[in-house]
């Protein structure tokens, strides 16, 4: 037979968005196997479990972000279950998950180890399923954060106006001009100068 349970956490528990730096959600999906000392599963009761934070680096990434947040942590969970044997006692089998993820920050923000810049981190759903005697098989999601007073990113710069476009360049305008009245004005006055080959010729101005 196949049994289930599931967990949901408190919508109470969970920080205001505006608290909010930084936040991750994930998920753990496994297949846990009982002790050799445990009997066999007939029987989920409950499922129990409890995430915590063993540490946290800042990395560099070649990504686009600049650099990332590395978390490890362990899920540590209890799942109680009665017994596959006539007495139908109940039984507790404890199992330690390890689990490392991280979270993107802007290459210009810092994060150190100090008082209140520490993450965190709670469950937001677990489901636990019986899929052999001996066999569990669990999801869980989990949501860390980190709140907003560890928030030392300097503030974006404000875009400036854009720039001022070329001005539409103005045709030149057509060059004006006149043939020369006579020889005397292309001669200065001159009429013992031929002229002749010279008359087709402008005077341009503009």
């Amino acid at each position: 037979m196949f049994y289930n349970t599931e967990y949901h956490c408190d919508p109470d528990y969970f920080p205001e968005h505006k608290d909010i730096f930084r936040s991750k959600q994930f998920s753990i999906r496994e297949t846990l196997t009982l002790p050799c000392e445990k009997p066999d599963i007939e029987e989920i009761l409950d499922v129990r479990a409890c995430p915590r934070i063993c540490g946290w680096k800042v990395i560099k990434s070649p990504g686009p972000t600049g650099k990332k947040v590395v978390i490890k942590g362990q899920l540590e969970q209890t799942i109680l279950y009665v017994a596959d044997v006539p007495s139908q006692s109940v039984h507790a089998a404890h199992f330690t998950v390890p689990f490392c993820e991280f979270i993107n920050i802007r290459s210009d923000c810092f994060l150190n180890h100090d008082h209140g810049n520490e993450p965190h981190i709670l469950l937001e759903y677990l489901c636990a399923q019986s899929c052999g005697p001996r066999s569990i098989s669990k999801c869980a999601v989990l949501f860390v954060w980190f709140p907003k007073e560890t928030d030392n990113c300097p503030p974006h710069p404000k875009p400036g106006p854009p720039p001022r476009p070329w001005p539409t360049p103005k045709p030149y305008p057509p060059p004006h001009h006149r043939p020369y009245s006579s020889c005397k004005d292309y001669n200065n006055g001159d009429f013992s100068k031929d002229c002749s080959a010279r008359k087709s010729r402008y005077y341009y101005y503009t």
